[in-house]
């Protein structure tokens, strides 16, 4: 998928665990400031950082301060098994404008809720099941799922599967298009 190729080797991504790169927006991290405890540099200009979810529940303070623009996440935990990971990476990516999520294992809506100003949703080899009608029977079904999501594009694939292939139920979809600005 050409979206991982902006976070590093697609390859070595999808072998990836608990793997995260949160790219700078503007200015990069300031040299004379020591980064985040468990958190690196993937590259000299100081913009790409390299943690791990305990790396980032840990910085949650600390990586607040910058505007990060775009995040991937590789063979990482379903952000709803940990509700400390969940809060960091809402928190820290709350003006993201591109979430990649390899081997994703929480639902699309989810994703929608946790990072409503991003633009790009990205879930190569998607392993998460997406049955609105089954995870949220009680659901006004002609609602949206946030009041506010600046989502354009939904883009992934299904092991196995060429890209764009995704696997949504017919109200999965429905719910994101009502969700979703023209």
């Amino acid at each position: 998928m050409e979206i991982m190729q902006k976070y590093g080797d697609p390859d070595a991504l999808l072998c990836a665990e608990n793997h995260i790169i949160l790219k700078l927006a503007s200015p990069p991290w300031p040299r004379d400031q020591p980064l985040p405890e468990g958190c690196s540099f993937a590259s000299d200009d100081c913009r790409d950082l390299v943690s791990s979810k305990e790396s980032l529940i840990a910085a949650k303070s600390a990586l607040k301060k910058y505007r990060i623009s775009a995040a991937l996440f590789a063979g990482c935990v379903a952000f709803a098994s940990s509700d400390f990971f969940e809060l960091a990476a809402r928190q820290v990516l709350a003006y993201a404008e591109e979430i990649c999520v390899v081997h994703n294992r929480d639902t699309v809506y989810r994703l929608m809720r946790m990072f409503p100003n991003a633009k790009v949703l990205a879930l190569p080899h998607d392993l998460g099941s997406h049955a609105l009608h089954v995870d949220e029977p009680f659901r006004n079904r002609l609602a949206p799922l946030v009041q506010y999501s600046r989502l354009r594009q939904l883009v992934g694939n299904v092991e196995g599967q060429n890209d764009g292939c995704l696997l949504l139920t017919r109200e999965t979809v429905s719910a994101i298009l009502r969700t979703c600005p023209l």
